[in-house]
């Protein structure tokens, strides 16, 4: 029995299963740099510092007069033909929950950091999207239920909640305080015995975990171990094959939502449909099928 895939004789080439994804930036342009509708008229219809700190997408590349430029949008929309010089190239990734203890600025970047700690400091954070760029690593996190709200931060920076092994305890000690949330504002209850107790996630690199304890669920400052977390882990090298993959993911969830919503609205419509001869039966069940067929 083969276990390993060897297609060596078949010839498979990279072109034969070449897919094309639409590359993401997070604007980030210095100086004025115009944006143009067309290259050809050179229609200003913008400056480019209007998309800093978007995240972009690139639908079209060109060389015009030895310079690279690149049509792009944002949320959707056709913003025009720009140069992309300083602009940080973003990978997908799935997302990820994890909070910023603290934030490192990264420079040439417009980000004012100080004025973000409010909100991104110690709070439930998304990250989708990963970046190396000019020897920095890092990932564009969001607010928790608010993805217009991003910056981008360094990976060391991010500590990412991790779902807890089956079976994984921890032994809590006297006067160990619960608390109701992973904010650690108010504590709740205290522990008044040693006791163990299950633990359903934890912070990576950070003491705080979250616990099971006589049905309820709480949080706790403690250390897990964990050895056995990372066998089931899987490691892509190639960043450009994984935003690949992410981007057919999402690709696929829309056309599979797209297609549900037709089944819908022709149900509804075939349901409501008034028969009155064997004419219209008969037109109905070849566009619409029969009553009780399955989509």
């Amino acid at each position: 029995m083969l276990n390993k895939l060897d297609l060596t004789n078949l010839n498979i080439q990279e072109k034969d299963i070449k897919y094309s994804q639409d590359k993401l930036f997070l604007c980030n342009e210095k100086g004025t740099k115009l944006v143009y509708e067309n290259l050809g008229t050179q229609k200003v219809v913008g400056l480019v510092n209007q998309l800093n700190g978007k995240i972009i997408e690139v639908i079209g590349k060109r060389n015009y007069k030895s310079r690279i430029y690149y049509k792009v949008k944002n949320d959707g929309i056709v913003f025009g033909w720009v140069l992309l010089d300083n602009s940080i190239r973003l990978y997908r990734i799935p997302k990820k929950l994890g909070k910023c203890t603290h934030l490192h600025s990264i420079p040439n970047s417009y980000f004012n950091y100080s004025n973000l700690e409010n909100q991104f400091i110690n709070k439930v954070v998304e990250a989708r999207y990963y970046f190396d760029h000019k020897e920095m690593q890092g990932i564009i996190v969001n607010i928790m239920g608010d993805r217009q709200k991003y910056i981008p931060v360094l990976i060391n920076d991010f500590s990412q909640l991790t779902s807890a092994d089956k079976n994984m305890k921890i032994k809590l000690e006297t006067n160990t305080k619960l608390y109701s949330n992973n904010y650690f504002e108010v504590a709740t209850e205290e522990i008044h015995e040693p006791i163990t107790v299950e633990v359903l996630a934890y912070y990576k690199n950070l003491n705080e975990v979250k616990i099971k304890n006589k049905g309820r669920k709480y949080w706790v400052y403690g250390e897990v171990k964990d050895n056995t977390s990372k066998v089931n882990e899987l490691y892509i090298e190639n960043k450009e094959l994984l935003d690949l993959i992410m981007f057919l993911k999402t690709e696929n969830k829309m056309l599979k939502n797209k297609l549900d919503n037709e089944v819908k609205i022709k149900e509804t419509f075939r349901d409501n449909l008034s028969i009155s001869n064997d004419l219209q039966s008969l037109f109905i069940k070849r566009y619409l099928g029969e009553s009780n067929e399955t989509e």
